[in-house]
């Protein structure tokens, strides 16, 4: 992978990190493997909808790292 896809995806993986983090501060952990499913559904039926509605390349962008973070935390969370 060239160096510049690389940055780009050290700068995506910073986003979701603090996407996390700005979701654990204000929701907590996931409960449960139930809550963070719904979660995941959740951010993938909002994700659809601005593609859907085409609500343009930033609004996209700004799901996929909600929907990103939400199935990270998940598999961190079955990891600890």
């Amino acid at each position: 992978m060239p160096e510049d896809a690389d940055q780009l995806l050290d700068s995506v993986f910073e986003e979701v990190k603090a996407e996390i983090a700005r979701a654990h501060s204000k929701y907590g952990k996931f409960k449960s493997v139930h809550e963070a499913y719904a979660v995941i559904l959740e951010e993938t039926e909002e994700l659809w909808e601005t593609i859907r509605k085409q609500q343009g390349e930033k609004r996209t962008y700004e799901e996929a790292i909600q929907l990103a973070a939400a199935t990270i935390a998940l598999i961190a969370d079955l990891l600890h």
